[in-house]
């Protein structure tokens, strides 16, 4: 049995090994359907599975990262998610930063100057419209988004750009300590940001002025001007003055401020007046030797501020005409006056004549036409909110003018116009009195002072002595800036983020023997407008009065310090401007 099973076996294979050793056509063929093979999965570094996988493996960790988060809802209460990086498409990212920035300029900094403007169209002129941002040059892209992201971090972390730091300044020996304040110390997302796309766009503003046909060009004299301001807005003290001298060079050579203003076809307003501005209130803190270069054209503004600068509305410095004529000219004095000193008695007489000027501005009469927010603005029953309101200007020492508002909200805006329009008005009288060429006594009493001063008790000979006049100046100074920010238990008025010069004027006017509490109000005020304005120079500002209050402070330095705190900017390396 086991024999012959184990011959079936043998048979069977000797059969297989003659079967192998037949041709390939003569195998027997198997039954059924043959069987797919398939080759083992190969994942290169390039294959469309590596990227799926990639792809994928990103989404996970995306949505791991943000897929619990519950802060931010929806009206629904679901959860707000950022779009996944992989399904933004190429180019995505640059465009909605561009198109953000332009919709936060328009949203957040140029809102102001539409609220001060008298239009009856309810869009701002002033906007940038979004959708025409990708005709804009890039260069104007990169300074927009330059400026809003600034504008965010100093709004956000402004109080953190202080740093302190020992310095000398080289005032007789003596050392004193500093602030200075940089967006270099904020630990932000944003700063590289800012300053990669104010490095494009001076590159590109660079071959825009090696090529002759359009180094003149009204792009390029924009993007200067807006090179100009975002300095400005960054530091008091940076290179703003080169860009300065740059925009009055392209100005010059296309004919001058007044043939530039005339021309109808070129769109050059704001650009003109930021120029024309600059120009003027830099050299309220110029030294007087340093006046010759920067005060040579100014003269030439005063025919063109009625047309032009009307009254600063259209670049958010409100101050009357009158006023600003008045700084133009005490700037040309202060030159002249120091140049030709022979002639003493001529320039007391012509500082005489420039505080009778100042004097005779009424704020109450420059307060009638100005307006206010627009979105905060409320119609009269029974009438619209643009009609004329006329102040009981009693409070102010100007007399009655006749009937007021029925609107409390207008009442009240009207007085912080006009609180505001004082303001300026005897920051420019002290600007004026300080100066060394006028004499320590007035040659008579002014008596328009004694009503803008609130000073109808006072004595004939304090109102002649210029020493008397300045502590009643800065008395009253800071009385319309408590009115203005809401300093006796009220609220800050929408104009008191107009008042940076006056604040400025006030610091320097208070003497290291002042009071504590006057310094803290002038300091605080300067720091939040900081963070209102997103700005730098409020800050700078501050550093510059402290360092003139410890170089007060020291008994040494009482008796070399002049009464002309104009002329002891030259203790300060920088030129700063400020206003």
């Amino acid at each position: 049995m086991q024999t012959q099973e184990i011959n079936r076996i043998g048979d069977v294979d000797a059969g297989r090994q003659v079967e192998k050793g037949l041709p390939q056509e003569k195998r027997a063929k198997p039954k059924g359907r043959p069987k797919l093979v398939l080759m083992p999965p190969q994942l290169g570094p390039h294959s469309e599975e590596a990227e799926d996988e990639e792809i994928l493996g990103v989404l996970i960790r995306w949505y791991k990262r943000y897929g619990q988060l519950k802060a931010e809802r929806d009206s629904t209460g679901r959860p707000i998610m950022p779009l996944a990086p992989m399904i933004n498409p190429s180019g995505y990212e640059a465009d909605r930063l561009a198109i953000g920035s332009l919709m936060y300029l328009n949203a957040h900094m140029l809102v102001d100057l539409a609220d001060l403007l008298c239009v009856d169209a309810s869009d701002n002129p002033h906007q940038l419209p979004t959708e025409y941002w990708c005709y804009y040059p890039d260069m104007i892209l990169d300074l927009v988004i330059s400026v809003t992201m600034t504008h965010q971090l100093l709004k956000s972390q402004g109080s953190q750009c202080l740093l302190e730091y020992p310095a000398e300044q080289g005032v007789s020996g003596v050392v004193v300590r500093r602030r200075s304040y940089s967006l270099g110390s904020v630990h932000h997302p944003h700063l590289p940001s800012i300053y990669k796309h104010k490095q494009n766009a001076l590159e590109a503003l660079g071959k825009e002025i090696q090529d002759p046909e359009t180094q003149y060009s009204d792009l390029t004299l924009n993007i200067v001007v807006m090179l100009l301001r975002v300095e400005i807005q960054q530091s008091a003290f940076s290179a703003w003055p080169i860009h300065l001298e740059a925009a009055k060079a392209i100005i010059a050579h296309r004919g001058g401020m007044a043939s530039l203003a005339g021309d109808t076809h070129a769109n050059l307003e704001f650009c003109l007046v930021s120029v024309m501005l600059i120009d003027i209130m830099s050299c309220v803190t110029t030294p007087t030797e340093d006046l010759a270069k920067h005060t040579a054209k100014q003269q030439e503004y005063i025919p063109l501020l009625p047309t032009l600068f009307k009254d600063g509305l259209s670049i958010g410095f409100p101050c009357a005409n009158t006023l600003v004529e008045g700084i133009i000219r005490i700037n040309r004095v202060r030159y002249f006056s120091s140049v030709t000193q022979h002639y003493a008695t001529k320039w007391a007489a012509v500082g005489e004549k420039l505080v009778c000027q100042i004097a005779d501005f009424d704020p109450v009469t420059w307060a009638e036409n100005q307006r206010g927010p627009r979105r905060f603005a409320k119609a009269s029953p029974g009438g619209s909110s643009k009609e004329s309101i006329t102040l009981n200007a009693s409070d102010h020492g100007y007399g009655s003018t006749g009937v007021t508002s029925t609107e409390e909200y207008d009442v009240n805006h009207r007085q912080a116009w006009v609180n505001l329009a004082r303001a300026q008005q005897i920051s420019v009288l002290l600007y004026c009195l300080q100066c060394h060429f006028m004499q320590p006594q007035l040659s008579k009493t002014i008596p328009a002072l004694r009503r803008l001063l609130n000073a109808d008790d006072a004595e004939d000979d304090i109102l002649r002595d210029v020493s008397s006049l300045r502590e009643l100046a800065l008395h009253a100074l800071l009385e319309a800036l408590r009115r203005l920010w809401g300093e006796g238990g009220g609220r800050a008025a929408w104009q008191a983020k107009f008042s940076f010069w006056p604040l400025f004027i006030a610091g320097l006017e208070v003497t290291s023997q002042t009071i504590v509490t006057e310094k803290s109000f002038v300091c605080r005020s300067l720091y939040k407008l900081v963070a209102q304005g997103g700005d730098m120079g409020p800050a700078d500002a501050v550093s510059v009065i402290e360092t003139f209050w410890e170089w007060n402070s020291h008994a040494v330095e009482i008796s070399s310090m002049k009464s002309c705190w104009s002329d002891n900017f030259a203790r300060i390396a920088s030129r700063g401007v400020f206003f």
